[in-house]
């Protein structure tokens, strides 16, 4: 969320035009990162959604800005209830590919 305070750094006009990074506008990108914190918190919460969140749900800044403090706070609550030993327990998710993957769920949190 911390990456949408300093929004005027970047002028409207310029926020949803076609560029040459891995996504085609800066609107797409921060939908692509919420998108990868929210699929993460799916899976901690035992969901294998089969995509991120889809770039036209969101077709401007406002409406980043309002679904992204949910996801935060929705993090923050579930971090809150980690414990030593659920960073060890298993965390199993399908992922994007439709497999099966298994981790320990303290190797994803520990990026944190």
């Amino acid at each position: 969320m911390r990456c949408l305070e300093n929004r005027r750094a970047v002028e409207r006009g310029r926020i949803q035009p076609e560029n040459r990074c891995s996504f085609p506008s800066v609107r797409e990108t921060l939908v692509h990162i919420m998108g990868a914190e929210w699929i993460w918190l799916r899976r901690w919460k035992g969901t294998s959604p089969p995509a991120l969140l889809s770039a036209a749900d969101f077709p401007d800044l406002d409406s980043i800005k309002a679904r992204w403090p949910e996801i935060e706070g929705e993090q923050m609550d579930f971090v809150a209830q980690i414990t030593d030993a659920s960073l060890k327990e298993p965390l199993k998710y399908v992922n994007l590919k439709g497999r099966l993957t298994n981790m320990l769920l303290g190797g994803r949190c520990s990026t944190w």
